[in-house]
């Protein structure tokens, strides 16, 4: 699908971005076993170049396995812009959980799976 669009005075052609196939379940548990493996690189704080180009090889990496694993083509920017959907997911599920604690007095909950995976993976040592 094409579109124009108006910059100063010029008239320019833009393509309407493809949408992307959604991501199963088992593909998510799979990015996210990928993920914990190289957990150290891709978690860490530092932000100087040296850090910057180990992340960028890992995503890299990760990907080549995501696709030898699953079959499904995506690109390293799908695969990290999921994963950090995937982890603020979990931050508002687990402040849910607290709140649901707080309120029931330490009754029964409902737990999700992506809850649990981050509190005992990524969240553990926190």
């Amino acid at each position: 699908m094409h579109f124009f669009i108006y910059i100063g005075e010029k008239m320019v052609e833009r393509q309407k971005r493809q949408r992307g196939k959604n991501f199963t379940h088992s593909e998510d548990l799979i990015l996210l076993d990928l993920v914990e493996e190289r957990k150290d690189i891709l978690e860490n704080k530092k932000s100087d170049a040296i850090t910057w180009k180990q992340k960028a090889e890992c995503w890299e990496n990760l990907t080549v396995e995501f696709v030898n694993k699953t079959g499904t083509v995506r690109n390293a920017k799908t695969l990290k812009d999921k994963y950090d959907a995937l982890k603020r997911k979990s931050r508002v599920e687990i402040a849910a959980e607290k709140h649901e604690t707080y309120r029931t007095g330490g009754g029964p909950q409902k737990k999700t799976v992506c809850v649990r995976y981050f509190r005992k993976n990524c969240f553990a040592d926190r």
